[in-house]
């Protein structure tokens, strides 16, 4: 699995790449525009991300724009719904509208910080992003 992990904080960025480098290869950038591009860049190149996580508050543009943006390029490039990344949002910000309008942009979980890795894998694995290691 190819996941890319989106932090401006570098300490959050590096506690979050050692929580899901278990599932697979992590590759970062530290805001939203940065993730814009190294998607497209992975879409184009036949080597997309399975994951991405990232936060709503972020330099250049916010999460909701990256979840747009994303999804937009996707629609784009004719990913069927099957393949499309899975748009993980880890955020401070639980208020319900915010996490609502992420969802309703096209987002598939969210989570709160600072992340539970219990709960944060239990999270994925509902959302058959990893598989039960029993499995």
């Amino acid at each position: 699995m190819r996941i890319l992990v989106v932090e401006q904080e570098a300490a959050e960025r590096k506690q979050i790449t050692g929580l899901l480098s278990v599932y697979g290869d992590c590759d970062t950038a530290a805001g939203g525009a940065q993730a814009v591009e190294e998607f497209r860049r992975a879409l184009e190149n036949n080597n997309p991300y399975d994951m991405m996580c990232f936060d709503i508050i972020m330099p250049g543009k916010d999460g909701y724009q990256v979840i747009k943006e994303v999804r937009d390029i996707e629609k784009e490039k004719g990913v069927t719904e099957d393949n499309r990344v899975k748009l993980v949002v880890i955020s401070e910000i639980n208020v319900g509208n915010n996490v609502k309008k992420a969802f309703d942009l096209g987002c598939d979980a969210y989570a709160g910080k600072p992340v539970n890795p219990d709960k944060f894998a239990a999270a994925l694995k509902k959302l058959n992003i990893i598989k039960d290691s029993a499995e």
